[in-house]
């Protein structure tokens, strides 16, 4: 947001008149500013100075906090950038986090391009240190493509193995790359989208930009950058300084292990071949400064220069002690050159090529050097605690103009209105006049962490005065998300099940000795070793075998009666459960229930006032949950969502909505730890209205429990929050309207029977932290009102993962580089017996932090309050069991240490490092094996839990596995048997089809009812028999799961439409469709035409096809005969004709087409239903 108006007024400050001109003299000036002004005093000095500046902070926090400040100031169009940290352990062999380093190489790309226009670039002390890419190298290696330009695939491709791309089978993450014949994908650092190159030849034909969702063109391009992909590039080893350096590591402090495996990996570096651990090499490979790319005549601005020395100091000494730790143990080698630029380096840097300058905080004034000139910006401080609208009339009768930044503006205007005070809001701050009374500026996007005075006569407002808290926002750049769907993968030596044939282990991919084709096939091995060959075409029949807690399946027999008999036990049982769940869902349509009004104006400003962008589903799970107020029938609606995810700001919203009208609201939690953290966040949410909160528990004394539930009754409390405490027989509401059940599942029998009681009187909203498929809510659509929450918030950022050998220096680091930015730890040890003699060594090993034990087999008491201490950021170390495993959310806690990882499952893995990263901070997780040789299954899980990203499998299996557990959870654990013995994809089919058979059926009063006949999801589609290749050729498509995942594609389109889609797809992402593919969506547009004319076979005999229909046609013969003409015989259940010397498939398609006009007049025009029973 622009704001011109105090910019002026700064700008009249005859101090910051001072400071302005000390800068552009190169006069080495120390500003001491208020905090709360210097982001606006740093954007006003930049736009007057109208040059490159380099912001210098003591860390990344202070970073990120100026960065989002200052562009609450500037225009959309000043280039503000940040320069992140590496986040990697030191002399790990570790891989920078990808979205930091897109972060890096995009500020590096700027500095390089031709955009000349003045930018402030924002940097930490360490940030700094950290060597990056020689220029020369980045600006030699930058290129450009354009469009009909001359240029070979292989010469491009080697440009970007250059570059550090890697090869994927899909790009959709900045740094990789994929070739496809003349199709060549790339994604570059840089950009915010990947990009399609079409060659032709050695001409570039086609430069788009696409979709890395849906993987679809979006725009023509005329041109694009192509940047370096890494800052350690094999590329760089062509120097021969840099060789020396590798040829010269000294080993002698080695062991012969270490010695090789280094020896190997400098004969890879030598050798050009790239390899995962290439970043360690980045002390050797990288010597390049950020200051190398910022142009001379630029301006350095140190901020807070005592702390930025103290910093620099501290960071060396670490990366000191490290370096040492680490050649005693004999794991580098001892002249291995240092991995950080040395802070008097950075410092001569600097001295030689620009003029600088220092903005030092207000408090510490006294602590800048004599020899320094200070300009002490006349800025005073609002005095927050006092009366605020005595304040505001003060300032307003010394004339003093005020402006009101919040994002509750209606309310805040309210509260002035109430106290006699005028005021207005303003949608722009451009226009912004003096006048006398308060403007007030709506934030939808950002918001300020403290108001200000600016002398001589205008005073700044933020939410933190005006309402005592305000909440940070965070910018973060976009990451592609991952694909939502059903698991498409079939991974060899993995069980999977056909629907005809049962269980069976998916072997290959490879063709069939009885057929001379090309056709593909999918091997799958049945018990006593039979195996089935099905073609690719029919992919769809075969799903991957998934179930809650699964062991491994026993195989079907092919050829007899057990799976049959299976399913039908299946389809029994999932029947019960459909009329189960509609008799209920029956029941709730007859109830009545409060219908609630529409949202209120506060209703709306409390939700702008929300500070982070809401996701998509959790919009529309918002948009349910009032839909469901607001109707007659009572709500009963199940949230499902990961911890973090918004469940609680829509029950924020559901809450507020009914204390609008006057009725209470009982918050239902299954531990005091949750209860505490509810409590908070509803207090902080909902502090700028006039509602009462309140907590009980048996934590609380029982006079303060007995005083709350004399108010409830009374209705002095609108939102109460507890344990089950909160439904026992004493606890009377006055107005009970809405009851809000966190994780129902972890209550006991008693205690659910008094939740049915609620369902039937009030609106009952649940939340569950469990994944649930979506597939699972489509089947149950209409009888079980869920809302499904799985896409993260915008401001997640990834977490970062370590595997290493239990390592004594590696846990005091990760333990100190948490608390020093005031965090808290999670240390995982499984094993009650030890777990105390573990937490004695956290101690000695990290003296300097608090730690405390935490397992199930401690007394309730002890536990809860072990919890609640550390909940509340008492403690610093929680060592504990996996009692952490759900049901927890400590948004401060961002460091997770897992001992003995290799003894977990990879869902295991995955959901206790989800513990961390519930915050806008970036969260750390450590894998710590045994020193010893772990076993390859071991390996394995825990290489995947590291990729585990939007990119990985790992992370599909791992999240499957746990939204197949959520799913037998919501069932039942009968319903659970069921599933295991099926599958959870086949369950769900079943299950499906048995909800629709009874939704189809037309209950009558007296128990009749008419049967609809609904399709089954299950029945194959017709089966054609064409001499016709039909598949998709290897060279067409090289990837096995791509082309795996097109076969499922094609197969489920029920429409033209959607074939013309896909084709359209293919076409754009593989390049021209080869004549077996085009024979292939043929083929299946003609299923789609049997399908609604109720064909079950086609076949060719020579040149005679013949199409078979399950019905008679001999109601319809003479129409269907004057339709097509003498040339095709219509029989009883038949139409056959001459295919001779014609495009078969053209002629069936025309022949289907031409029927299905006949059948839809005949059905519209003589209501002849007897022709077809679809």
């Amino acid at each position: 947001m622009h704001f011109p108006i105090l910019e002026q007024t700064l700008r009249s400050n005859a101090k910051y008149e001072k400071a302005l001109n000390s800068i552009r003299s190169s006069i080495n000036t120390d500003s001491v500013v208020p905090d709360q002004l210097t982001p606006l005093f740093i954007y006003t000095i930049w736009k007057d100075l109208d040059t490159n500046i380099v912001l210098i902070t003591p860390n990344e926090t202070h970073a990120s906090k100026l960065f989002s400040q200052i562009k609450i100031w500037a225009n959309d169009s000043d280039s503000i950038l940040i320069f992140p940290e590496s986040e990697s352990l030191t002399y790990e062999r570790t891989q920078p986090e990808s979205n930091i380093t897109q972060q890096r190489i995009q500020l590096l790309s700027h500095l390089t391009g031709n955009d000349t226009s003045s930018k402030l670039i924002i940097a930490s002390v360490s940030s700094l240190q950290q060597k990056t890419l020689d220029k020369s190298i980045f600006v030699k290696l930058t290129h450009e493509i354009e469009l009909d330009s001359k240029i070979s695939m292989r010469n491009q491709l080697d440009k970007l193995l250059n570059l550090g791309y890697i090869s994927a089978p899909i790009v959709n993450s900045p740094g990789f790359f994929n070739k496809r014949g003349g199709i060549l994908d790339v994604f570059s650092a840089q950009n915010e989208t990947p990009h399609r190159i079409e060659f032709y030849g050695n001409t570039v034909a086609s430069i788009r930009s696409f979709d890395p969702d849906t993987q679809i063109s979006i725009n023509s391009l005329k041109e694009i950058t192509i940047n370096p992909a890494n800052e350690t590039l094999l590329y760089s080893s062509r120097d021969q300084s840099k060789l020396k350096l590798l040829d010269d590591l000294d080993f002698s402090n080695c062991k012969e292990s270490i010695r090789s495996r280094f020896i190997s990996e400098i004969i890879g570096i030598k050798d050009g071949l790239q390899f995962d651990e290439i970043n360690f090499y980045s002390t050797i490979l990288c010597d390049g400064y950020l200051l190398d790319y910022i142009t001379p005549n630029s301006q350095i601005i140190f901020y807070r220069p005592t702390e930025i020395q103290e910093q620099a100091i501290n960071l060396e000494s670490h990366y000191d002690e490290l370096r040492q730790v680490k050649v005693d143990r004999g794991e580098i080698p001892s002249n291995f050159p240092e991995l950080h630029h040395r802070w008097t380096d950075i410092k001569q840097v600097i001295k030689q090529n620009f003029s600088s300058t220092s903005i030092s905080p207000w408090e510490k004034a006294d602590s800048i050097k004599t020899n320094l000139t200070k300009n002490n910006i006349g800025i005073g401080f609002i005095n927050s605690t006092g009366d605020l609208p005595v304040l505001i009339k003060n300032y307003l009768s010394k004339r003093t103009q005020i402006f009101a930044l919040t994002s509750s503006p209606t309310r805040f205007a309210e509260i002035l209105q109430a106290h006699d005070i005028s005021s207005k809001i303003h949608n722009h701050a451009e226009s912004l006049k003096k006048q006398n009374q308060v403007s007030i500026i709506p934030t939808h996007n950002f918001t300020l962490t403290e108001g200000f005075v600016l002398p001589p006569d205008i005073v700044v407002l933020s939410d933190y005065e005006i309402f005592g808290s305000t909440k940070q926002i965070k910018t973060t750049p976009k990451r592609p998300s991952h694909n939502k769907d059903i698991l498409d993968e079939l991974i060899p030596n993995t069980y999977v099940v056909h629907v005809d044939h049962g269980v069976g282990k998916f072997i290959g991919v490879g063709q069939s000795e009885s057929d001379s084709s090309d056709t593909e096939y999918l091997i799958i091995e049945y018990a006593e070793g039979d195996k089935l060959y099905v073609p690719t075409e029919h992919v769809e029949r075969v799903t991957q075998y998934l179930a809650p807690f699964a062991t491994a399946p026993h195989l079907t027999r092919l050829g007899s009666k057990q799976w049959a008999t299976t399913k039908a036990k299946v389809a029994n049982a999932t029947n019960l459960l459909a009329v189960e769940l509609l008799e209920t869902y029956a029941s709730r349509e007859v109830a009545k229930g409060h219908e609630y009004k529409l949202d209120s104006k506060w209703q709306f400003e409390l939700e702008d006032s929300f500070p982070f962008k809401e996701t998509e589903d959790q919009i529309k799970a918002i948009n349910d949950v009032k839909s469901d107020m607001e109707s007659k029938r009572p709500m009963d609606r199940l949230i499902c969502g990961d911890v973090g995810y918004g469940k609680t700001e829509i029950a924020i919203r559901a809450a507020f909505k009914t204390v609008m009208e006057n009725k209470q609201v009982a918050i239902l939690v299954p531990t005091t730890v949750l209860a505490q953290q509810h409590y908070k966040t509803f207090s902080d949410r909902l502090s700028p209205y006039p509602i009462s909160i309140d907590i009980i528990s048996r934590l609380r004394s029982d006079s303060v429990q007995k005083s709350i539930i004399a108010k409830l009754q009374t209705g002095q409390i609108d939102i109460c929050i507890g344990t089950h405490r909160i439904i026992q027989q004493d606890v009377n509401f006055k107005n009970l309207g809405l009851v809000v059940i966190d994780e129902e599942q972890r209550f006991g029998v008693a205690d659910k029977e008094k939740l049915k009681k609620f369902r039937s009187e009030v609106e009952v909203l649940t939340l569950t932290a469990t994944p649930i498929p979506r597939t699972l809510n489509l089947a149950l659509s209409g009888i079980r009102d869920m809302s499904i929450i799985e896409s993260a918030p915008a401001y997640r950022i990834p977490i970062k993962t370590f595997v290493a050998e239990f390592n004594e220096q590696l846990i005091r680091e990760a333990i100190l580089r948490e608390i020093d930015r005031k965090g808290q730890v999670f240390f995982v040890h499984n094993r009650v017996q030890s777990i105390d003699q573990i937490a004695h060594n956290i101690k000695q090993i990290v003296p300097e932090c608090s730690v405390i034990v935490a397992h199930g087999q401690m007394a309730p008491n002890e536990l809860e309050k072990a919890m609640l201490k550390f909940a509340n950021g008492e403690i610093d170390v929680l060592v504990c069991t996996t009692i952490i495993e759900s049901g927890i959310d400590i948004p401060n806690a961002n460091s997770i240490i897992i001992n003995r990882a290799d003894s977990f499952g990879l869902s295991q893995l995955y959901q206790l490092r989800g513990r961390v990263g519930r915050s806008t901070k970036r969260a750390y997780a450590y894998l710590l094996t045994p020193p010893r040789i772990i076993s390859p299954i071991s390996e394995k899980r825990l290489k995947t839990i590291i990729s585990a990203n939007e990119l990985g499998i790992g992370f599909k299996l791992a999240m499957k596995d746990l939204e197949i557990r959520g799913a037998g959870s919501i069932l039942g654990a009968q319903q659970s048997g069921h599933m295991k013995s099926v599958g959870y994809d086949l369950y769900n089919r079943i299950l499906s089809d048995a909800v629709e058979t009874l939704r189809s059926k037309n209950i009558r009063p007296n128990g009749d009812f008419v049967d609809d006949q609904p399709k089954s999801s299950l029945n194959a589609s017709a089966n054609i028999k064409l001499p016709l290749p039909s598949n998709i050729p290897n060279n067409y498509i090289e990837d096995l799961q791509i082309r795996m995942t097109i076969y499922k594609r094609i197969e489920r389109c029920t429409n033209i439409e959607q074939i013309g889609k896909i084709k359209y797809e293919i076409r754009d992402r593989f390049g021209p469709i080869p004549i077996q593919l085009e024979n292939l969506l043929s083929v299946k547009q003609l299923k789609i035409y049997c399908g609604k004319l109720s064909i079950n076979a086609i076949s060719q005999n020579e040149d005679k096809i013949t199409l078979f229909f399950t019905y008679d046609l001999q109601t319809a013969k003479i129409p269907i005969q004057n339709l097509l003409g003498n040339n095709f015989h219509i029989g009883n259940k038949q139409i056959t004709f001459s295919a001779k010397n014609i495009n078969s498939l053209n002629l069936i398609e025309n022949t289907l087409s031409q029927l299905l006009k006949l059948i839809n007049d005949l059905e519209t025009n003589v209501n002849n239903k007897s022709i077809v029973q679809i």
